[in-house]
């Protein structure tokens, strides 16, 4: 397909929401930001980030109809599996029968992928498996409709930033394993990176609040203080 002129990213975190355009893809370089801004969500906005979500977005002032978007949580499970080695068709009959393995919840109750990563050996390939339930997607898609605008594509925090960093030529050819954290309100994303392949992905229940709370325990001052400071 035609790459995009602009392409929003949306962010929908438990603290804010935060939305970036990009602009057209360049030739040589990374692709520019071309406006980016974040609205905080109040605590009766977190049911319902519809709100945040279209301030978020409309301060862009840019012609947006779709944004891409991303889950995370406890219930988004990443897995990196062997399979034997199949021809596509195969590997996707496969995965639901793989991935019941690893799941906590009913296969009837997730949205199902995955990807080959690459070879493990003569007859078996690295897989990985993603999964998250139909109700946190829905939900997602309900605010991004409610707020006028239409998704273009779902990812996984994780892996959303390991493609961030591989697209910026950072981690491009590089060999090793090498390890990314972004740490939000409450949750942190872990991924690392065996090369340009992702060996293990994970969503933490820590972030920044109850850092927040552990300096401010610490201090012997209120945790509203350490945050501003």
């Amino acid at each position: 397909p035609r790459e995009p002129k602009l392409t929003v990213g949306l962010d929908i975190g438990s603290a804010s929401v935060k939305a970036l355009a990009l602009g057209a893809r360049r030739a040589v370089g990374p692709r520019s930001v071309i406006g980016q801004h974040l609205v905080p969500l109040e605590a009766e906005q977190q049911a319902d980030a519809s709100g945040a979500i279209k301030a978020a977005v409309r301060a862009l002032k840019l012609p947006v109809r779709s944004v891409n978007l991303s889950v995370s949580g406890q219930w988004v499970i990443m897995r990196v599996v062997e399979m034997p080695v199949m021809k596509p068709g195969e590997i996707k009959q496969a995965l639901p029968f793989e991935a019941q393995r690893y799941l906590p919840f009913s296969l009837q109750d997730v949205v199902l992928d995955g990807t080959v990563l690459g070879s493990a050996d003569a007859k078996r390939n690295w897989v990985l498996i993603v999964a998250c339930k139909k109700e946190l997607i829905e939900r997602r898609l309900d605010w991004v409709r409610q707020a006028g605008f239409e998704a273009a594509l779902i990812d996984v925090d994780a892996l959303a930033l390991a493609n961030a960093f591989l697209a910026s030529g950072n981690g491009r050819h590089a060999a090793g394993v090498r390890s990314l954290i972004n740490v939000g309100a409450q949750w942190t994303n872990l991924i690392i990176l065996q090369g340009e392949a992702p060996y293990l992905a994970r969503d933490i229940p820590w972030g920044a609040d109850k850092l927040i709370r552990a300096v401010a325990e610490q201090l012997g001052t209120d945790p509203a203080a350490v945050g501003t400071a």
